[in-house]
């Protein structure tokens, strides 16, 4: 769907976590696209998962099980693909390593207690493999997983 904004009406655009709830990201960054000016400046900082697509399925699994939002976690280069086929020139980019305590990356969605046992069996689960990517370890009590954002930098061409 169209943004209600005309063609070339902004100089930046700010997108944090967005397009890993959606089927359809390619739409969104043209959109996007369509509503800088030119060398407009897009500043993007999505999640990533592992360049191996069984710990990035596991991964999505898991988000799924968290949040009826999510859509799916891609690879850095599966976004910097979707990034400059909408029309864009990478400028910069960083990737990031959050450390997250595992309930509060929990509780940022309301998920009941049977959402939340399912979802901890799981990360648990690929503990030892780490059949997710997510490098979940303990701290004391605390489970701990890690997570990856992709910031970027980039130009409309």
């Amino acid at each position: 769907n169209a943004i209600p904004f005309a063609d070339a009406r902004f100089d930046a655009a700010v997108m944090h976590t967005l397009l890993h709830h959606s089927q359809k990201p390619a739409s969104i960054l043209q959109e996007i696209a369509r509503t800088l000016k030119s060398y407009g400046v897009l500043l993007l900082a999505e999640l990533i998962g592992s360049d191996d697509a069984v710990k990035r399925a596991t991964y999505n699994a898991i988000e799924e099980r968290r949040s009826p939002a999510h859509a799916q976690v891609r690879t850095a280069d599966q976004l910097r693909k979707l990034i400059t086929t909408a029309g864009f020139t990478i400028e910069a980019e960083k990737v990031v390593i959050l450390d997250r305590d595992f309930d509060e990356w929990l509780n940022e969605y309301l998920v009941d207690e049977t959402r939340r046992e399912v979802v901890r069996k799981m990360v648990e689960a690929g503990f030892e493999a780490n059949a997710a990517g997510l490098n979940v370890r303990r701290q004391g009590e605390r489970l701990v997983i890690e997570q990856k954002l992709l910031y970027t930098k980039a130009r409309k061409k």
